[in-house]
């Protein structure tokens, strides 16, 4: 038996979807559409219609205005719902102004007065369905613009990311600081921006702008930076100077917003909320609010953390240094983010870090863990696993023990 193969050309035929309640008409116009090169499918009425329309995509629909059950006018605000593109044209009998306003702001494209004369139908239906086209080509064009717009914003970020790497470790040639410490600056950075409900777009800008922070302490001397023991108070003032040669170094530059935070960042992340800091004395809200975070997020981490004149201190020390420096050091909302974040701050520190010391690795690699089940802790440890568990930092400071608070710029 010989089976018979699908007409190709039929197959590829643009489906037409004729919806009226008229048997003549849904003939007459099935005739017209398969003359013309179009693929005719017919339904008496709505209900049908919808069956037809959740198994197959049409490339025109025409549909008559009062049929029985829903009408076509009824129908059509739903219709242009579901399928916002789909050429609709509307026939009626009744030439009345007020009803062709009320498809057209339905959604119809067009409508057509009957009795239909061939010519008229199919000119309207063609010149639909080449609009519609037209229009699909011109969003296709658009998506393909918004993602070549999206294809060079990320070889953009890249390239920004790339120059501050490059910048960082021309500065880091100079200073014992790692590459390490600065990224993390602005990773946890990024994390406390991110909980004082900055966007993200913005919150990754500082991410990049912390990490320049102290670019210029590429201008001060080896003798200085390497010291390993205290400053005299000449050195000191030749180091506070690093601020104001990262604001020179950082500024001017009118291509990326993000330079320009990275500016503020570099001037001001000494300053003190008290107003007691450098290199200008700023005091509150004067002081930038990507400086306010990087001065807290630069505090922690270098506390944390050995330096060649110092060892670091355990996590305990750390965050009770931290909150006897709030309302003086640090902007007091920033803190209590900071704070807030404690617990995604060390999950970061344990992924990106080699050198936190063994008290942190200990609370981060135990922060799920009831703090009943750790009895050879010592009591400030696990004063501090609860504030991971609970988030009640506030009273868990309390019960630290007293230290010093830390005023050398050398942290």
């Amino acid at each position: 038996m010989q089976l018979l193969q699908p007409n190709r050309q039929q197959a590829e035929k643009p489906a037409v979807l004729v919806v009226d309640d008229e048997p003549a008409i849904r003939e007459l116009l099935s005739r017209w559409l398969d003359d013309a090169g179009f693929t005719p499918v017919t339904a008496s009425g709505v209900d049908q219609a919808k069956t037809l329309l959740t198994d197959r995509t049409f490339t025109a629909i025409t549909c008559d205005v009062k049929m029985s059950g829903m009408t076509g006018a009824q129908w059509l605000p739903e219709l242009r719902r579901t399928d916002a593109s789909v050429p609709i044209l509307m026939l009626t009998g009744c030439n009345d102004t007020r009803l062709a306003v009320e498809l057209l702001k339905g959604g119809a494209n067009t409508y057509l007065l009957k009795p239909l004369q061939k010519a008229a139908f199919l000119g309207e239906l063609r010149g639909v369905i080449q609009e519609s086209e037209e229009q699909q080509r011109s969003v296709n064009y658009l998506r393909s613009l918004e993602q070549q717009v999206a294809d060079i914003s990320r070889l953009l970020h890249i390239s920004q990311e790339e120059t501050t790497d490059r910048l960082i470790a021309t500065s880091l040639l100079h200073h014992d600081e790692t590459g390490e410490h600065v990224r993390r600056i602005g990773k946890l950075s990024e994390i406390v921006a991110s909980r004082l409900g900055w966007q993200p777009a913005e919150a990754k800008q500082l991410r990049l702008a912390a990490a320049m922070h102290d670019i210029g302490k590429v201008g001060i001397p080896d003798s200085i930076l390497r010291k390993p023991g205290k400053l005299t108070s000449d050195e000191f003032e030749v180091m506070k100077t690093h601020t104001t040669l990262g604001e020179r170094i950082l500024s001017g530059s009118s291509s990326f917003s993000w330079i320009g935070m990275a500016r503020d960042v570099a001037l001001c992340h000494h300053e003190r909320w008290d107003g007691t800091g450098y290199p200008h004395g700023l005091r509150g809200s004067e002081i930038p609010m990507a400086a306010r975070i990087v001065a807290i997020v630069d505090v922690f981490d270098a506390l944390i953390h050995d330096r060649v004149y110092r060892s670091a201190f355990s996590l305990s020390e750390t965050l009770h240094m931290l909150e006897e420096g709030i309302g003086k050091h640090f902007d007091p909302d920033v803190a209590t983010c900071f704070f807030e974040t404690l617990p995604l701050i060390q999950a970061t520190l344990h992924r990106e870090s080699k050198s936190i010391d063994a008290s942190a690795q200990q609370i981060v690699t135990t922060s799920r863990v009831k703090s009943e089940g750790l009895p050879r802790l010592s009591t400030p440890v696990l004063n501090v696993l609860q504030l991971t568990e609970t988030g009640h930092w506030g009273s868990v400071l309390s019960t630290l023990p007293a230290l010093p608070i830390v005023t050398n710029h050398r942290l």
